[in-house]
């Protein structure tokens, strides 16, 4: 790992909106023995992201990485432009954000490995480096698991669409693990 807490964050917005519609699944998951599901509201927005300081010293930020999640969709519409987005938030020194979103496919699904790679900072050294999944207004379920990032074997960014799919049994593994790995 690259010393990112193993357990993922959940956020629901502005808290005056609505109350987090996010639950663990035992039944329905990709690898281990559950996965995140995040019901979508038309109410407010949700996330579920995990982020790290540079201060606390958990890994280079000044490197290219992959960021990629396991996701299974039911029946997911979404009710602004928002959609759903997996990526990187990142502050550097100079103050500023280097952001990046990918779009993820919407609709129902079986599980999908959805990815996305950051490219090395060459403005100004990174000091904090989030990872994230953007839930926008809409409806149905979205089960996420196996969370992952690795230092990228390319500097190149890539979108997020995905790049492996699950076979339909694919819900037996008997590691327990809702984050990455």
């Amino acid at each position: 790992g690259l010393g990112i807490p193993a357990e993922p964050l959940f956020r629901s917005g502005n808290p005056a909106e609505g109350t987090k519609h996010r639950s663990i699944s035992t039944s329905i998951k990709h690898g281990g023995k559950q996965s995140l599901c995040v019901e979508l509201s038309d109410k407010n927005k949700q996330a579920v992201y995990q982020y790290a300081e540079l201060k606390n010293d958990p890994f280079d930020f000044n490197k290219s990485y992959t960021f990629s999640v396991w996701i299974k969709m039911e029946n997911v519409q979404a009710k602004d432009d928002f959609g759903v987005k997996i990526g990187f938030n990142r502050k550097g020194f100079d103050g500023n954000r280097y952001d990046m979103r990918e779009d993820v496919d919407l609709g129902t699904y079986d599980w999908k490995k959805f990815s996305v790679t950051v490219p090395k900072p060459v403005a100004t050294k990174m000091q904090q480096f989030d990872v994230i999944v953007d839930i926008g207004l809409g409806s149905g379920k979205i089960y996420l698991d196996d969370f992952e990032m690795v230092e990228a074997a390319s500097t190149s960014p890539t979108t997020a669409k995905p790049t492996t799919q699950a076979p339909a049994n694919n819900n037996t593994r008997s590691e327990e693990r809702v984050s990455r790995n």
